[in-house]
C-alpha cells in the first residue's frame, strides 16, 4: 500500500466511526435513560471493534470476491451444456492481461507500525491490569460471614447464579471483576469503616455491574480502544459506556432505603481519602 492508500483507508474507517458514534449520541440524547445508554454504547462499540476487525483484515473485499465466484459457478452450471462445460473445464485460460505490480520504492509499511505499536501498546495496557486481578487473588482471603450473607441476599435478587467473596489486604473499598467466574472483593476493614446503609449501598452497585456484564463490555471496549486509538471520538465514546454502566448501578442502590445518599457519603469519603498525601505513596 502507498502512502495515499493508508489515507483512504484511515478517511474511510474515520468516517464510519464518526456516523456511528454520532447516531449513539442522537439515541443517547432522544431516550436519557441510563440503562438504554448503556445499552447503545454498549453497542456502538461494538460494532466499531467488527467493522475495523472486517476492514483491517481484508475480509471486506474476500467476502464478496468469494460469493461472486460461487454465484458465477452456479450460473453457467445450469445454463450451458454439458460438454461445453467440460470444455471449458479442460480448456486452459487464455492469457489476459495482468496490472502491473506495484514498485518496492512506492509501499508504505510506516502507517502500519505505527498503527501496530499503538495497539500493541494499548493492548499491553489492558493485559497488565487483569494480570494484576490475578496476582491480587493469590493474596485474597475468604470473606467473613456478615459479609456473604450480605452478598448472598443481593446476589440471589440480581440473578447472579456463581459470585465469589474474597477480602483483598490494601483495598480501599469493594470492586466487582470477573467475566466467567464474577467475583467481589473487599476491604480488610469493610464492617468497621462503612456503616450498614453504605454496605448495603456498595454492594449493590458492585453487584449490579456484574448482573450487567459489565466486565465483559469493558474488555470489548478496551479492544475498539486498541483498533481504533487514534480516534479521539472512540475515547469519548468509551467515556460515555463507563460513564452509563456507573448511572445504570447507581440505580440498584436506590433499592436500598437511603441508599443513593449513602453512597454518595461513602463515595466522597473514599475521593478524600484516595487523594489525601500519603508518606509511603
Amino acid at each position: 500500500m502507498n502512502l495515499s492508500a493508508w489515507i483512504r483507508l484511515a478517511a474511510c474507517l474515520a468516517t464510519e466511526t464518526t456516523l456511528l458514534l454520532a447516531v449513539a449520541a442522537l439515541l443517547e440524547y432522544c431516550l436519557r435513560s441510563p440503562r438504554a445508554a448503556r445499552t447503545i454504547w454498549q453497542a456502538a462499540l461494538a460494532t466499531v471493534a467488527l467493522v475495523w476487525n472486517v476492514q483491517l483484515s481484508g475480509l471486506h473485499g474476500a467476502m464478496p470476491a468469494a460469493s461472486l465466484k460461487k454465484t458465477r459457478y452456479l450460473i453457467f452450471s445450469r445454463i450451458l451444456p454439458p460438454s461445453v462445460q467440460q470444455s471449458k473445464t479442460n480448456d486452459k485460460a487464455s492469457p489476459t492481461e495482468v496490472a502491473p505490480a506495484m514498485p518496492v520504492s512506492d509501499i508504505v509499511k510506516w502507517p502500519a507500525w505505527l498503527w501496530l505499536a499503538g495497539s500493541t501498546l494499548l493492548l499491553s495496557r489492558f493485559c497488565l491490569a487483569r494480570v494484576w486481578l490475578a496476582v491480587r487473588e493469590l493474596a485474597a482471603l475468604p470473606a467473613d460471614e456478615e459479609s456473604r450473607r450480605l452478598i448472598a441476599r443481593w446476589q440471589t435478587g440480581l440473578g447472579l447464579a456463581h459470585l465469589r467473596s474474597q477480602v483483598w489486604p490494601g483495598l480501599p473499598s469493594p470492586i466487582a471483576f470477573g467475566i466467567l467466574r464474577p467475583a467481589i472483593a473487599l476491604p480488610p476493614d469493610f464492617l468497621v469503616r462503612f456503616s450498614s446503609a453504605e454496605r448495603e449501598a456498595v454492594l449493590a452497585h458492585e453487584m449490579a455491574h456484574l448482573a450487567a456484564r459489565d466486565p465483559f463490555w469493558l474488555m470489548v471496549s478496551d479492544a475498539a480502544a486498541a483498533l481504533a486509538w487514534w480516534h479521539p471520538l472512540l475515547w469519548w465514546a468509551r467515556h460515555r459506556l463507563q460513564s452509563a454502566s456507573e448511572s445504570a448501578a447507581d440505580e440498584a442502590s436506590a433499592l436500598v432505603p437511603g441508599g443513593a445518599h449513602a453512597l454518595a457519603e461513602c463515595l466522597v469519603r473514599l475521593g478524600h481519602e484516595l487523594t489525601a498525601p500519603h508518606p509511603a505513596r
